[in-house]
């Protein structure tokens, strides 16, 4: 179960072409018989809808890669939520441990704002499970945890070590007809050599991945390893990474019931940092609650925070190029969009962060506020 990064987020949002299909759905851990009903019925709606604009060997092309996830393979790595992007050249899935609303949407973009509370910055944090035998990357929400890619990812430390020593001395050397000398000190600092190599190539690989996060790190393993990737770098940006303890084999629930406990008051000082930010800079014309103005100002890139009320929704729409904003009053109109839910975009698109507040913790009692670049 793989989880998505706010760069394939980002690469959903600005992917444009004639024949865009997003599709969420609820689903159950395992997958149900329901599940597979829905999905097939979705995927029939799919075909229904591209029959009479396009031929049929072009639907049966983009539909393959869709019908061929209605598998039991598919649905036994199944958790409560399932989102599926399909245009003429992108075929991506995510099975999500949070539930997504039933929609489908066939537009000349991907709809992606289901997605955008998985990747706020106070919605997300990052478990590094570091054993010698392996090394994976999860993504966690309040709800559960998630496998992330992770290509750059060193091989296992005892292979990397049982390369090396097959091309060291193995510590042994003798001459002639002589005795043969072990000499364990030798080993063992090479032995502390390679788990140290081991130790910076998980690190290299980490600050690829998560290069543009800010989130919770935490790690679990060995706590000779967990120590020495700690004391390199303070990998959340507010100080080192939490380590969990040997838990590596613990299934994901069980790892996710350890580790929240601890993320969730990493976020509340976090959202405590955002919101203390916003009144420090309100003074200097550097933070603002206005939403129009803050629209103009998000897709010129200016938008260092984005603080957006949990369950407010403002109908209207946002021009995607000038931020220019049409609001009413009341209620959704047409096929107007939540304009929130735009700002996010535009700033998640320009490398901003957006954090989700209870209304009782927003700086500001307009429900969107934010603070600048410049």
């Amino acid at each position: 179960m793989l989880a998505p990064s706010i760069d394939s987020i980002r690469s959903l949002i600005t992917h444009q072409d004639e024949l865009c299909v997003s599709l969420y759905l609820p689903t159950h851990r395992g997958g149900t018989a329901d599940d597979r009903a829905h999905l097939a019925g979705q995927l029939r709606r799919v075909r229904e809808d591209l029959e009479g604009k396009y031929t049929q060997s072009f639907i049966d092309g983009f539909m393959a890669p869709l019908d061929q996830l209605n598998n039991s393979e598919f649905w036994s790595q199944a958790s409560d939520g399932l989102a599926i992007f399909r245009s003429p050249i992108i075929s991506v899935h995510w099975q999500l441990p949070l539930p997504m609303p039933e929609r489908l949407v066939i537009g000349s973009s991907f709809h992606i704002r289901p997605l955008l509370r998985f990747v706020q910055s106070n919605q997300r944090w990052w478990l590094v499970l570091l054993t010698h035998d392996r090394v994976s990357l999860l993504k966690g929400s309040a709800t559960g945890l998630s496998y992330v890619p992770f290509p750059s990812a060193p091989r296992a430390y005892s292979v990397a070590a049982s390369e090396r020593e097959r091309e060291r001395s193995h510590g042994i050397h003798g001459g002639g007809r002589g005795p043969v000398v072990h000499h364990g000190g030798a080993q063992n600092h090479a032995r502390s050599e390679d788990e140290a190599r081991f130790v910076r190539s998980v690190d290299r690989a980490l600050r690829e991945v998560l290069r543009d996060e800010s989130a919770p790190i935490l790690i679990a393993g060995p706590e000779r390893l967990t120590h020495q990737l700690r004391a390199l770098v303070p990998l959340d940006g507010h100080g080192p990474a939490i380590a969990l303890g040997n838990i590596v084999n613990e299934s994901l629930p069980e790892l996710h019931a350890r580790a929240w406990p601890i993320v969730a008051d990493l976020i509340e000082d976090a959202q405590a940092r955002v919101t203390e930010r916003w009144n420090n800079l309100v003074s200097r014309g550097r933070a603002l609650d206005e939403l129009t103005t803050i629209a103009r100002l998000s897709v010129q890139g200016r938008i260092r925070d984005l603080i957006v009320a949990a369950d407010a929704v403002t109908w209207g729409r946002m021009d995607p190029s000038t931020g220019a904003v049409e609001l009413h009053d009341h209620g959704r109109v047409n096929h107007e969009d939540d304009v929130l839910d735009d700002l996010a975009e535009a700033v998640m698109l320009r490398g901003g962060e957006v954090h989700t507040l209870l209304r009782s913790k927003m700086p500001t009692v307009s429900p969107v506020a934010a603070t600048l670049r410049w």
